[in-house]
């Protein structure tokens, strides 16, 4: 059962009880406010002093399904790590590395995008995004009214690949992710970059994950029973240990987290 960040007694005793943490965060949701228009995600003035502050102390990373390119631009903090594109793409400081598409995904991803062309033709308002290594589309934007036939039509094009274990789609908040299993999830990139922070370091770190949504359920997984993992918004279908009510009581956390680091 989650419990509120702001209730729990447990959170300053496990992190005073460690001899270091690692930092790992979602970017749209977590770091950046919601936006209608994707493209405008950012990394809040006040979000950046806080990690900038964070980042002298302990390692920082953060993992989302946007392209390493798009990630980098916005948020531009020395010494961040990161994990792009759902885990295909990464540079945790030693280069930029990737995961390739296996022959059987990239053939499905091109006739998805030329169908996801065609549902923007029925849907004008829908908005795509363009994603090296998968396909992201929203309709937030679309007349409400609208919504029951762009499901409709949602539906008939994720059909043909809703069984396929090499294809993961992630459908919440009227926006869908349809994104590579083979080649990394978030859990994977979040696990490795863990233990590449625990490499350099030589500490046996705690991991604290924070992110929003869906996406971010493969990290809560697998950092569950190792480190503390906190979801942005309360969901009683998440694994997330820990919640906070909203995106706006991200910086209250960092931070408390800020001063808390003593190491």
């Amino acid at each position: 059962m989650q419990e509120a960040i702001g209730h729990s007694r447990d959170i300053k005793k496990r992190i005073a009880s460690v001899r270091g943490i690692s930092l790992l965060l979602d970017f749209d949701g977590t770091l950046s406010p919601f936006v209608r228009m994707p493209g405008k995600a950012f990394l809040p003035a006040s979000t950046r002093r806080l990690l900038l502050k964070i980042i002298q102390k302990v390692p920082v990373g953060i993992i989302t399904g946007r392209s390493l390119d798009v990630i980098k631009k916005k948020v531009t903090i020395p010494g961040i790590a990161y994990g792009a594109s759902h885990g295909i793409e990464w540079d945790f400081g030693l280069g930029e590395k990737q995961n390739k598409l296996s022959k059987e995904v990239a053939a499905i991803f091109t006739v998805l995008n030329r169908e996801v062309g065609l549902l923007v033709k029925r849907h004008p308002a829908v908005l795509r995004e363009n994603r090296p290594f998968g396909i992201t589309f929203h309709y937030h934007a679309c007349p409400r009214k609208d919504w029951p036939a762009i499901k409709r039509d949602v539906i008939r094009l994720l059909w043909p690949i809703n069984s396929n274990k090499n294809i993961k789609i992630f459908w919440e908040r009227q926006t869908v992710d349809i994104v590579s299993r083979s080649s990394g999830t978030k859990g994977d990139i979040a696990l490795s970059l863990h233990r590449h922070f625990l490499k350099s370091s030589g500490k046996k770190l705690l991991p604290i994950y924070i992110g929003d949504g869906i996406t971010d359920e493969d990290a809560f997984t697998v950092l569950k029973n190792i480190g503390l993992t906190i979801r942005v918004g309360k969901s009683k279908a998440s694994v997330a240990q820990y919640f906070l009510k909203k995106q706006s009581e991200v910086n209250q956390f960092l931070t408390f987290l800020a001063s808390q680091i003593i190491y």
